[in-house]
């Protein structure tokens, strides 16, 4: 596993007007070499998707061809994560300022010593006040 994901960067890689080079080049490594997501991921992804399609950003068919492409991707979920949510992301949640869906994602970077891809300038300054490497400072 190269990195983790959250919602912020899977969402650039599937919505239309939200892609950028940096994000299709750490798309191609994730695709050669996999990437980490904690178990919420699809559900965040998810709901980023309906709230585009409640918008009319998208349509029930861009929608599908979005969450098939994703979840072809190797993307392994961690399903220890939801043992720390109580303990390890509240406290970096209130360390932080984070939301605790962010302190999720910031604790399975922690946990597994990788890098932390994210758009969300909040999580990005967390991560690095925690000692995060950040994926995304090569985009």
């Amino acid at each position: 596993m190269s990195t983790v994901i959250d919602c912020s960067v899977a969402i650039n890689w599937v919505m239309p007007d939200e892609r950028n080079e940096g994000v299709d080049r750490l798309l191609d490594r994730v695709i050669e070499r996999g990437g980490a997501v904690p178990s919420l991921f699809r559900v965040e992804v998810g709901n980023a998707l309906l709230t585009g399609l409640l918008r009319k950003r998208i349509t029930p068919d861009f929608l599908g061809r979005a969450v098939g492409r994703l979840g072809e991707l190797p993307l392994h979920a961690d399903v220890r994560g939801a043992d720390f949510v109580w303990t390890t992301c509240v406290d970096l949640a209130t360390t932080y300022d984070l939301t605790l869906y962010d302190a999720v994602y910031l604790e399975l970077a922690l946990r597994l010593r990788l890098p932390l891809a994210t758009l969300d300038k909040k999580l990005a300054g967390a991560a690095e006040n925690a000692g995060v490497a950040l994926d995304w400072t090569e985009l």
